[in-house]
C-alpha cells in the first residue's frame, strides 16, 4: 500500500521520539547510588595539613604552625567541624566540598590563561588523508557534535569505577558553558539549548548553527568541512597584524577584575557589542583555526595553553 510522504515523515519522527524517550535518562540512572564524599575527622585534616606544609616551612615556622594547630584543636576546631557536618546534611547538597571548590576557582583574580586553564594535546590522526588542518578540525568538531547530542539526550551509559558509579552531572556542562568575569567572583553560565559553534582565525570570530530547534543536527560533516574551509579562506584575506590588534579574545588573558570592567564597558558602549558577547557566551564550543605550526612539544604546549 502506498503511503504519502508526509505520513511517512510523521511515522519516522514518532519512531525517533519513541527511541529517544526509551533511552533518555539512562545517563543519570545511577546518580542516586553515588557514594557520599566522606568528611575526614578534624585530627585527620590537621595531620594532612601539617604533612603538606612541612617541606615548605623552616623549623621555626613549622613549630609555630604546630602550636597554632594544637590551639585550634583545643579551641574553635571542634565547633567548626560540627558545623561542617551539619552543613553536609543540608537537603539538596551533593557534597560538602562542591561550593568551596567552585569558590577556589571563581574568586581567583589573577589571569586564568596560565594559572588555571588546562590543556591536552591529541595524537595525530593515523590516516594520512585526515592530517590537514581542515580535515582534522572537521573530524574533531563533527565527533564533538555527535557526542554533544548523545549527552543532551541522556544516551550515555553511566561511568563506573569497577562496581561503583561515578557522577555524570558534569557531562552536560562540557558544552554551552562559559565563565563570565565579574567583580570579586566570576560566574558560570550554562546554555543547554545552544545551537551554534564559534570558529576563530587570526582573532576574527565566526559562527554557524549546527542544531535545529528540535536538537537535531542541521548540518552534515561535509558542510562543516566547507564552512571551516571558507572561514579560513576569508580570514586570510585580511591583514593578520591588523586583525590581532583588534582581537577581543586577548582581553580574556587580563586579570579578572580588569577583564570584568572592560567587558562591562564594551557591552555598555553599544547594543551590537552586547549581542556579540552573548553569541560568544552561548556557543556550544569554540574551535580555533590557528595559523601557527609548532615545531616541538614545548611550542605545542605553549600554543595550547595560551595561544
Amino acid at each position: 500500500m502506498d503511503m504519502d510522504t508526509s505520513d511517512l515523515d510523521k511515522r519516522l519522527q514518532e519512531a525517533k521520539d519513541l527511541l529517544r524517550t526509551a533511552s533518555s535518562g539512562c545517563m543519570m540512572a545511577k546518580q542516586s547510588e553515588l557514594p557520599r564524599l566522606p568528611i575526614p575527622s578534624l585530627q585527620e585534616s590537621v595531620d594532612d595539613m601539617l604533612r603538606a606544609v612541612t617541606p615548605l616551612l623552616s623549623e621555626e615556622q613549622l613549630a609555630e604552625t604546630k602550636r597554632k594547630t594544637a590551639a585550634f584543636l583545643e579551641g574553635d576546631g571542634p565547633r567548626l567541624h560540627a558545623e561542617l557536618l551539619e552543613y553536609d546534611k543540608e537537603p539538596g547538597r551533593n557534597s560538602y566540598l562542591e561550593d568551596f571548590w567552585e569558590d577556589c576557582y571563581l574568586t581567583q583574580r589573577s589571569s586564568i590563561a596560565i594559572n588555571t586553564n588546562p590543556f591536552f594535546v591529541l595524537e595525530d590522526d593515523p590516516t594520512p588523508s585526515r592530517t590537514s588542518q581542515i580535515a582534522r578540525a572537521t573530524t574533531l568538531l563533527w565527533s564533538s557534535l555527535k557526542f554533544c547530542q548523545s549527552v543532551r539526550r541522556g544516551n550515555l551509559e553511566p561511568d563506573m569505577f569497577r562496581t561503583t558509579p561515578l557522577c555524570m552531572c558534569q557531562y552536560p556542562k562540557l558544552f554551552g558553558t562559559t565563565r563570565i568575569p565579574c567583580p570579586k567572583r566570576d560566574k558560570v553560565e550554562f546554555f543547554p539549548n545552544s545551537k551554534h559553534v564559534l570558529v576563530m582565525r587570526c582573532g576574527l570570530i565566526y559562527w554557524f548553527d549546527v542544531f535545529d530547534d528540535n536538537g537535531e543536527l542541521c548540518v552534515t560533516e561535509s558542510q562543516v568541512s566547507d564552512f571551516l574551509r571558507n572561514i579560513r579562506v576569508e580570514a586570510d584575506t585580511f591583514d593578520h597584524e591588523d586583525c590581532m590588534q583588534q582581537a577581543i579574545g586577548v582581553l580574556t588573558t587580563e586579570e579578572r577584575e580588569t577583564w570584568a570592567r572592560l567587558r562591562g564597558e564594551l557591552c555598555a558602549y553599544h547594543d551590537a557589542n552586547k549581542e556579540a558577547m552573548a553569541k560568544i557566551d552561548e556557543a556550544i564550543l569554540i574551535l580555533c583555526l590557528d595559523n601557527t605550526t609548532p615545531a616541538c612539544h614545548g611550542e605545542m604546549a605553549k600554543s595550547a595553553l595560551h595561544g
